[in-house]
């Protein structure tokens, strides 16, 4: 297993760390190491600011987006303490999505089959929002074959992760009826019962 001190990543830059990226994936490395080292956060930040990363998900569930200077207000911390943590939204977005991804594979962990697997990632999605929202930023910042592996980590198809990608942008935006759940409801079974 990859120590995340030798992973070779630094400053969370996804694009120079996708490569590795997919070699800790390939090895067997969790999702939430993989991930961590190359988002470059430690899990002391998230321990001793857990707010920031509570706030952040929430401004991404609200409204799709992080206003920094509102999130250090809303976390309680000064600006100068966010960004030495997190020195731009985008880091904050990749916890956020770090968190998702890690629940996904939670809830996925105990499924059998990829059907079964991708119900629950996809339904845990839904029901958080705010993370959600963070994995299509995410998405954007990585190749498609670091995508390709970390779905494939939790499904076991790395096909999935278009339909993934899909609902994690529907399951983010907000829904005004309650038919517009059942359709995104609907949309997940199908998806589902053509992966067998």
């Amino acid at each position: 297993m990859t120590d995340i001190a030798d992973s070779g990543l630094s400053g969370g830059d996804f694009a120079a760390g996708a490569d590795r990226f997919v070699e800790d994936l390939n090895d067997g490395v969790p999702i939430a190491v993989a991930l961590e080292a190359a988002n470059n956060v430690s899990a002391s930040n998230v321990a001793h600011y857990p707010s920031v990363v509570e706030c952040g998900t929430r401004m991404l569930s609200d409204t799709g987006e992080i206003d920094m200077k509102r999130l250090a207000a809303e976390a309680g911390v000064s600006r100068a303490t966010l960004y030495r943590y997190y020195p731009d939204k985008s880091k904050v977005e990749a916890e956020v999505a770090r968190i998702g991804i890690e629940g996904m594979a939670d809830a996925a962990r105990h499924e059998q089959g990829v059907a079964a697997k991708f119900r629950v990632a996809a339904d845990y999605l839904v029901g958080h929002p705010g993370e959600a929202a963070a994995i299509f930023p995410f998405a954007a910042m990585v190749s498609v074959g670091v995508l390709g592996a970390v779905v494939e980590q939790i499904t076991g198809d790395e096909s999935c992760a278009p339909l993934l990608i899909g609902i994690a942008v529907m399951a983010a935006t907000p829904r005004r009826h309650a038919r517009d759940e059942d359709l995104l409801r609907r949309y997940i079974e199908d998806c589902a019962t053509s992966l067998g």
